[in-house]
């Protein structure tokens, strides 16, 4: 939820920086702003198409890794210098916020009994949507003081931070790796489950009694 906050507030404004990008940094006009919006909704469908290929729930590590790519490839697109290599990047960022978003869905919804889903999946929405009135003036104010480049770097350098230490939290105790393979081009991260504390008492299963057992005064009764 958290992370999914943080995302939605301060990542997920490209109505504002698109606009801004294209008229205080490469001053042109809402043609190219049109051009720029296509590139990002390029990238969107293309993270869409990507991840109707999951057939179950994401890992933890997975919307981690979605999220600081998402964050990260905002920072990068603040530094372009001209507007072909800013709509260029602007498709892996649409394509990354798209993947870190159906992510996110699917990991609240498999995760809860369906009894509960629909609770949860108002808090979840509401923590996700619900910060776009927080996050939108916050980056229109730096983006008006500071310039617009400094706007998405800002908002870019949020979403990694916040996801790295969500990321910290939760492999506390744990053996973190990073696999890197070049063939195939690869890079995986892997997390090793919490040890058992030593000393810990060992469970007993408890005792079952058997469906047939007798009932009382049953042998009694079948001896007379």
């Amino acid at each position: 939820m958290v992370l999914a906050f943080v995302v939605g507030t301060f990542g997920f404004n490209s109505q504002i920086t698109i606009a801004l990008m294209a008229r205080e940094v490469f001053g042109l006009g809402a043609g190219a702003f049109g051009l720029l919006s296509t590139a990002f909704a390029v990238g969107s469908l293309s993270g869409a198409l990507v991840s109707t290929r999951r057939d179950a729930r994401p890992l933890q590590r997975f919307l981690l890794l979605a999220a600081i790519a998402f964050g990260a490839l905002t920072v990068v697109s603040g530094l372009m210098p001209t507007q072909w290599s800013y709509a260029l990047l602007l498709v892996p960022c649409g394509a990354a916020g798209l993947v870190f978003s159906v992510a996110c869905n699917s990991f609240v919804q498999l995760g809860v009994e369906p009894q509960m889903r629909g609770r949860i999946l108002a808090l979840y929405f509401m923590c996700f949507m619900g910060g776009t009135p927080v996050g939108a003036p916050l980056i229109g104010w730096v983006s008006q003081h500071l310039g617009a480049r400094w706007g998405l770097v800002s908002s870019g350098l949020v979403v990694v931070v916040v996801a790295a230490a969500v990321g910290a939290v939760l492999s506390r105790g744990r053996h973190v790796r990073v696999e890197a393979h070049v063939a195939p081009p690869s890079v995986r991260l892997h997390v090793d489950p919490l040890p058992v504390a030593a000393g810990a008492p060992a469970q007993v299963a408890p005792a079952v009694e058997e469906a047939d057992a007798e009932a009382p005064g049953a042998s009694t009764a079948a001896r007379r």
